[in-house]
């Protein structure tokens, strides 16, 4: 329980999702996504559900799927441009991603505060209440990981945030 005015729901992913990246950081990662939503909805006084998700995606699901449900949202740099190179060289051939996500259907974020939500020592929260280092960090972890973070967020409709990462082997 994280808190008692807010639901957790963890959508079981299928049990063969391997993921190359480093899982102490990636559980980090997961866990401030879901503290800052928790933080949001409490602050706000709006939303009571967050949920942690995994699926197994390909480039090409990304572009085409996640854009047309969010063509307004805010997209960092990933891995895009390697991606349309590797494609047309190995006959659009695309590379096999682990997307997790965590998403609330809490107050949301305006335009300006999604453009600057992964700078380091930006936050939203009251005096002493956070560094502005949580999303940063996850974003620098995506980063690391040759992976690529993805913020959707309207005001009023919640956020998600999802983490696309390398898939990997059980091996």
């Amino acid at each position: 329980v994280i808190e008692t005015s807010i639901t957790i729901e963890f959508e079981v992913p299928d049990e063969h999702l391997w993921v190359f990246c480093d899982i102490a950081q990636l559980d980090n990662a997961l866990l401030n996504l879901v503290l800052n939503a928790r933080d949001s909805m409490l602050s706000s006084g709006q939303g009571d559900r967050i949920t942690v998700f995994a699926r197994s995606v390909s480039e090409i699901d990304t572009d085409t799927v996640l854009r047309r449900e969010h063509p307004n949202s805010y997209v960092t740099n990933g891995l895009h441009n390697e991606h349309h190179q590797t494609q047309t060289a190995d006959a659009n051939t695309a590379f096999r991603y682990v997307e997790f996500g965590v998403m609330d259907n809490g107050p949301g974020m305006p335009d300006d505060v999604k453009a600057r939500a992964v700078d380091p020592f930006f936050t939203t929260k009251e005096d002493n209440a956070g560094t502005g280092l949580g999303l940063s960090m996850v974003y620098g972890f995506v980063q690391q990981s040759n992976g690529e973070l993805r913020l959707y967020s309207e005001p009023g409709q919640g956020t998600t945030v999802r983490l696309l990462l390398p898939r990997g082997t059980e091996h």
